[in-house]
């Protein structure tokens, strides 16, 4: 489940500091920031998911998760650009919709197999985190296309890392 983990941290390079672009790469930068953080805090919610040795910690963490994601969504709809960001802001704000819903639905029904006696828990478990994974590939894929445009627009060289 590790691999849901946001592929999508850049690093920007300025190849001149225009005030549009300025403000470009300040929007690009915040939405990086933003980023970063949601993928420390699902790494360390998996983790503690993970580890848990009863559902009520594993709940906890989920819990925990879901309000930092709440708190999360206020900065990135608090971050403003005048200009066309090409979906990138709505990309990752699905990006958090998607984790929000994971953490109150999925993740909550994986839990109950884990915990259960139920002989397929483990095949069930497998697939639901299966298809979580391609969704959030698919969501990191959306908001990687949008920034390339955004950066090659504003001719920001953004390294991948």
């Amino acid at each position: 489940m590790r691999k849901i983990c946001f592929a999508f941290l850049s690093v920007i390079v300025l190849a001149s500091c225009g005030g549009g672009q300025k403000q470009a790469v300040e929007y690009n930068n915040g939405l990086v920031m933003i980023q970063r953080e949601l993928a420390m805090k699902i790494n360390q919610t998996e983790q503690q998911v993970a580890t848990s040795t009863d559902s009520s910690s594993a709940v906890a963490a989920l819990t925990d998760a879901v309000n930092y994601l709440g708190t999360e969504q206020k900065k990135l709809d608090d971050l403003k650009f005048s200009g066309d960001d090409f979906g990138m802001k709505a990309a990752l704000s699905k990006a958090f919709a998607f984790m929000k819903k994971t953490y109150s639905d999925d993740y909550r029904k994986i839990l109950s197999l884990r915990f259960s006696q139920d002989p397929a828990a483990a095949q069930k478990i497998a697939e639901a985190a299966k298809t979580i994974q391609q969704e959030g590939v698919g969501l990191d894929k959306k908001f990687l296309e949008a920034q390339q445009q955004f950066a090659k627009k504003h001719n920001i060289m953004l390294l991948q890392k």
